[in-house]
């Protein structure tokens, strides 16, 4: 019994570490799709006042 809650304990630290990665991918992938959002929009509101 002591030997499952220890493998319980280690799977859900395990987990827990997993999806903090998770989330710290999607948050900098979320933060450089925005960056390249942006500088496709000024690119494009560019262009349209030169045209």
């Amino acid at each position: 019994m002591l030997f499952s809650y220890k493998t319980q304990n280690e799977l859900a630290f395990q987990l827990k570490k997993i999806a903090r990665l998770l989330s710290f991918s999607i948050f900098i992938i979320l933060i450089f799709t925005g960056i390249a959002a942006e500088a496709e929009g000024t690119d494009d509101s560019v262009s349209a006042n030169e045209n």
